[in-house]
């Protein structure tokens, strides 16, 4: 598109009142003018905004009752977004499949960013403008009423230098329907590098495993978690079969939420975390699962292709991180050795032979 692009009611018939995106490439060369009533929504595709005016100004103006919406696809801001008066509109992010890159300038956005998470998430919306940027003229209004994940830390916004023209509490949260586990919420801005607005959403479940569900995972694993927040303690549960039915321990929240289960060996594990609140009450959490590479021995005394090694060699190793027990072999053919020792402690990591080796001879 040349030139500027009006998005408003229809009413007038030479006015677009919705653009859409949802596959290929949108880069208009002029601006974006979204009035009352006009919409730009994206759910896919790419758009790129490119600088058009100058820095106090800006190449995408939306005022009251203008919506720019984004729910997919790659958004990017060359543009300083902008808005008319002390009542601009609105640029809303729905759910968290969309990238967002935005370009606000030194004065701001008079207008609203509005979250609206789907039943996983919501996406970021990050401020590349390498200057002061300020929040300070801009609502936040985040809707969780759809979501259906557990609690956590969701990032809503990220600026690249420490500012501190804040947003404040110039904010509005409706969790609504969000779970019965769910408990509230707290809110969270910071002015270092990068600016960051966080909303955590609180839960009685413990959550963000770690770790992660489904995730390959190589040595002696810790177990972690954020705790629920009315929990004054959480039982673990770890096991081979789905669901866990074997109770590890219980881990006072004052002592922390992690659980060493010691040397495992490779397999796939299940794992649950009950959280357990101060009137007994047990708050079964989800089942997470990680598959552990126990992991070889390492760091071999003698060294591979070693040569002059003494007849009476003690054989020496790292042990493999999820070790519980050494089978050494040993042999003249790589190809059929022999068992020579089997469920050795862990520690020390060594054998010796009873009988000297023979000079020589490659083993």
């Amino acid at each position: 598109m040349d030139g500027t692009t009006y998005i408003a009611t229809p009413s007038d018939p030479n006015v677009n009142s919705l653009i859409e995106l949802s596959d290929g490439t949108f880069t208009p060369e002029g601006y974006i003018h979204i009035r009352s009533g006009g919409v730009y929504r994206q759910t896919g595709g790419s758009s790129i905004f490119s600088d058009q005016i100058a820095i106090n100004d800006g190449g995408i103006k939306i005022e009251s009752g203008g919506v720019m919406e984004i729910s997919g696809g790659t958004m990017y801001h060359t543009s300083r977004i902008y808005g008319i008066a002390e009542s601009a509109g609105t640029l809303r992010v729905i759910g968290d499949e969309a990238t967002i890159t935005i370009h606000q300038p030194t004065t701001g956005f008079a207008g609203t960013f509005e979250f609206i998470f789907d039943e996983t998430g919501i996406s970021k919306l990050h401020n590349d403008y390498d200057n002061w940027s300020s929040l300070a003229a801009t609502r936040f209004v985040v809707d969780a009423n759809d979501y259906t994940g557990p609690g956590g830390d969701f990032v809503l916004y990220t600026g690249m230098r420490a500012n501190t023209n804040l947003l404040g509490s110039n904010y509005e949260v409706i969790l609504g329907t969000a779970g019965t586990e769910y408990v509230g919420w707290t809110w969270e801005e910071t002015i270092t590098d990068p600016h960051t607005i966080t909303l955590t959403i609180l839960s009685k479940l413990a959550t963000m495993p770690d770790p992660t569900d489904g995730e390959a995972v190589t040595g002696a694993p810790v177990l972690g978690w954020r705790a629920g927040d009315t929990a004054v303690s959480h039982n673990v549960y770890l096991d081979t079969v789905n669901p866990p039915s074997a109770f590890e321990d219980n881990v006072l929240v004052t002592t922390g939420t992690s659980y060493d289960p010691g040397p495992l060996p490779s397999d796939t594990y299940y794992w649950r975390i009950d959280a357990v609140d101060a009137g007994a009450v047990v708050h079964p959490g989800e089942v997470w699962s990680f598959t552990l590479d126990a992991g070889a021995a390492s760091d071999m005394t003698p060294l591979d292709e070693a040569t002059g090694v003494a007849v009476d060699v003690t054989l020496a190793w790292t042990a493999g991180g999820g070790t519980i027990t050494h089978d050494v072999y040993l042999g003249m053919d790589a190809e059929n050795m022999e068992l020579v020792a089997e469920d050795l402690a862990l520690a020390p990591a060594e054998y010796k032979q009873s009988r000297p080796l023979i000079k020589g001879v490659t083993y």
